[in-house]
């Protein structure tokens, strides 16, 4: 029985493959998109990924939360004040 699934199993994938390999290829690209990435490659600027929000959550005996917030961004500090004083109930 096991043979039988090999030999199955081996047919189809067999199958699969001659048909893939007889497929068109694709349309050929146009000449405007390649110019166009040709264009797009000096313009390529090398950026530094962005370092991470450090966010110290607390909780005090009264259930009452506070936090603090480090980071470079002044705006991605602002935005995570507002998403945890939405998320915690403050607003």
């Amino acid at each position: 029985m096991k043979g039988f699934i090999v030999v199955v199993v081996t047919f189809i994938v067999i199958s699969v493959l001659v048909i893939a390999e007889g497929a068109p290829p694709p349309p050929p690209s146009t000449e405007k998109s390649q110019s166009t990435s040709i264009q797009q490659i000096p313009s390529l600027v090398q950026t530094k990924p962005k370092k991470p929000l450090n966010i110290k959550l607390k909780r005090n005996s009264k259930d009452d939360y506070s936090w603090e917030i480090n980071g470079e961004n002044v705006q991605d500090i602002i935005n995570a004040d507002r998403k945890l004083r939405k998320g915690l109930g403050f607003e």
